[in-house]
């Protein structure tokens, strides 16, 4: 060993005594073939974890940036929100993009529909409706002024009665006219209400006209103010065909529904900002047109995503959908969808622990099927055991292409192997750490010594001098009980490093001697020996 203190060291050992398990997670890392997920199997404090996320991050680096998910509303059945895929970096940007068009929309629409081109095709419909249904009435009046019948209006409507010299006949002097002249006046009345009635009955129909009429006005100044300012994010997205049929019906909607427009918002707070700068899009009635960001890879370039997932729960691995109460009632939309872990991520590497998995309800069962079925359905555990009943969504499910690495000890892997009928066909490779190594042919010293500067200096402890080393060495061999064979147990190594770093700190030395490791080993002997010397004094 030619060095005087591990600090000189890089302390890299590479993947000293694992290269058997490394090759196993660079197989799996990259292989393109399904079901190729690793399990990482050996003892705790072997550096399994940092060993896998380092290669993993090694061979991620130079994979292709993974895509942008986002979840957008479906005007046709909106409890089944669209899933939509997007080159990395679009998602943030068709956000931003749609916001800008709902808030640009806010101002535009109000004043095409209070512009003088609007009022005054407004008002020939309106002169129009009136003028039709005016003239039509005023040939029932003189027709039935020439045919001598008076029509007067009452609350309930219309009532007829005979005229004469401008005056209204009043009963009795109805009954004084003679029996030709009355009959005359009775066919009269009768023609001129049924005239009336023909006339009022096409007045539904023509209202109907006149409203259709001004619903076409309104479609196409709508779709005059939508075509123009949606036109940005449909040549944003040209080369989306998803996203642009996601723009087509947005338009559609937004021009059926140029009403919610026009809205009024009540009195506006008033602020450091003009009112044209407020976020409209936050606005409930437009909640519709917003854009839920599942996944934002970003396009710098970096690589495929490593997601470590601490808490595997089912909802923290295929995602959630919240709920909001109003008035005592839970409701929720598309925009309370959340990502779980295998969307962030999909398109790259997912490592997690198998103990923390297997410990929580469902969460082994979903990961199972989503890496069966190669998407990610989201649903909550308590619809998946039919515990609530109320409204919920049903997303599209997302594609799933994921490399899981599961990381355990020996045990979960033997009991999975012959109780899950599925672990051996969804994780073909193990990765098999080693407990120890030989001696000079597996592990040189000198290889031996830069692993134990790189534990150094992650414990954050002083050198080892080129002594340290060789003590720790000694203790190495002593930990496996063979003469021959180091340990590669690094969490009690670690310990034992960070133990030695505190008696130096008290000594007030610069770094680690051969004496602070035996002193380290000499105190956890005495720390756990009362029941060794306890039983050394009954046979003295």
């Amino acid at each position: 060993m030619d060095f005087a203190l591990t600090g000189e060291l890089d302390g890299d050992p590479g993947c000293l005594g694992q290269e058997r398990a490394a090759d196993a997670i660079r197989m799996g890392a990259l292989t393109t073939h399904e079901d190729f997920n690793v399990f990482v199997l050996g003892q705790p404090g072997s550096g399994r974890h940092a060993l896998a996320q380092s290669i993993l991050a090694e061979i991620a680096k130079d994979r292709p940036v993974a895509c942008d998910w986002v979840y957008v509303n479906n005007f046709d059945v909106p409890h089944k929100p669209v899933a939509i895929r997007l080159p990395a970096g679009s998602a943030c940007r068709l956000r931003s993009m749609m916001e800008t068009l709902v808030d640009d929309l806010a101002s535009q629409i109000p004043a095409l529909f209070e512009s003088e081109d609007y009022q005054t095709r407004r008002r020939t419909i309106e002169e129009d409706f009136s003028a039709a249904h005016e003239s039509e009435m005023a040939e029932v009046f003189e027709d039935a002024r020439t045919a001598g019948v008076a029509i007067m209006r009452t609350p309930v409507g219309f009532s007829f009665a005979g005229l004469r010299d401008d005056k209204v006949l009043s009963q009795e002097q109805f009954d004084a006219l003679g029996e030709e002249e009355r009959a005359e006046l009775e066919a009269a009345i009768d023609r001129i209400q049924q005239r009336m009635s023909e006339v009022l009955q096409a007045v539904p129909k023509r209202e109907k006209e006149h409203r259709r009429q001004v619903e076409q006005l309104h479609y196409e100044l709508a779709s005059r103010g939508v075509d123009e300012a949606i036109r940005e994010v449909q040549e944003g997205f040209a080369s989306e065909a998803a996203v642009m049929r996601y723009l087509e019906a947005v338009r559609r909607d937004l021009i059926e529904n140029g009403e919610l427009f026009l809205i009024g918002e009540g009195e506006e707070e008033v602020g450091p900002f003009p009112v044209p700068t407020s976020k409209h899009f936050e606005l409930p009635q437009f909640q519709r047109y917003r854009v839920n960001v599942m996944v934002a890879n970003g396009s710098s370039g970096a690589g495929a995503p490593v997601v470590k997932e601490e808490l595997p729960t089912m909802a923290n691995l295929i995602g959630r959908i919240e709920y909001a109460s109003e008035m005592g009632t839970l409701i929720t939309n598309f925009t309370m969808i959340k990502p779980g872990a295998l969307h962030r991520a999909n398109g790259g590497y997912l490592v997690l622990d198998v103990r923390q998995v297997l410990s929580e309800p469902l969460a082994w069962d979903a990961l199972k099927r989503c890496l069966r079925t190669g998407e990610i359905p989201i649903y909550s555990p308590g619809e998946r055991m039919s515990l609530i009943s109320t409204v919920s969504l049903e997303p599209d499910p997302v594609p799933l292409s994921v490399r899981v690495v599961l990381i355990g000890e020996r045990l979960h892997y033997y009991l999975l192997s012959a109780l899950d009928p599925d672990f051996l066909q969804l994780f073909k490779l193990e990765a098999d750490f080693a407990d120890d190594l030989l001696l000079q042919e597996e592990a040189p010293a000198g290889s031996y010594a830069q692993m134990i500067a790189g534990l150094a200096r992650r414990a954050g402890t002083r050198s080892l001098d080129q002594a340290a080393v060789e003590r720790m060495l000694l203790e190495s061999l002593r930990m496996t009980g063979d003469r021959e064979r180091l340990t590669l147990n690094f969490s009690r190594l670690s310990d034992l490093l960070r133990e030695a770093d505190f008696r130096a700190e008290r000594e007030g030395t610069a770094h680690i001697g051969a004496a602070h490791i035996e002193t380290a080993v000499a105190e956890k002997e005495r720390r756990a020996g009362r029941v060794r010397e306890r039983g050394l004094e009954t046979v003295r």
